[in-house]
């Protein structure tokens, strides 16, 4: 079965978020009716605040799945190549991406629709929110060159060691 594109699965979990949403929502306002009220509040204002990134990432995703063909997937990350190409391949491009999920899952995706196998979508996973650009100019800020050089430098060999093992 398939609603708006979502599958089975896809529209399960998302009933079971809502259902246990509801609960916790629930709970509050039988339990700490000013609990509930602040946490609505600041529902409301998170919406407002992410609406613009889920635009964004529904237009990047659509993007990344007609720009991306199988054809220049393969060019880049292919079987034949290097594994260890691929593996650097699939960081450089998830390190790039934001964090969030809701903007960086969506061009995941377009690459994997594209026909990116699945150890180069697990990589660009893990490099999204372990390398990832924005955490590194925030840190070069927040904790100096130095301490955030070694962070990138650790979290880029624990990707790459993750890829090596995922594609063996």
């Amino acid at each position: 079965m398939s609603v708006n594109g979502l599958k089975g699965a896809e529209i399960w979990s998302l009933r079971i978020l809502l259902i246990i949403s509801f609960f916790i929502y629930l709970s509050m306002l039988m339990f700490n009716s000013v609990v509930f009220e602040k946490s609505v509040l600041m529902s409301l204002k998170e919406r407002q605040t992410l609406i613009v990134p889920l635009v964004i990432a529904i237009f990047l995703g659509t993007a990344m799945k007609n720009i991306f063909s199988q054809k220049k997937i393969k060019k880049y990350i292919r079987k034949n190549r290097t594994m260890l190409r691929n593996v650097i391949n699939t960081v450089i491009i998830g390190s790039i991406l934001p964090p969030c999920p809701y903007v960086s899952y969506p061009v995941i995706e377009g690459f994997y629709k594209a026909g990116m196998d699945s150890p180069a979508i697990i990589n660009m996973l893990v490099a999204t929110t372990v390398v990832e650009t924005g955490q590194l100019f925030a840190g070069f800020v927040v904790f100096g060159v130095y301490i955030e050089g070694l962070r990138i430098l650790i979290s880029f060999i624990g990707v790459m060691i993750t890829g090596i093992i995922y594609y063996n």
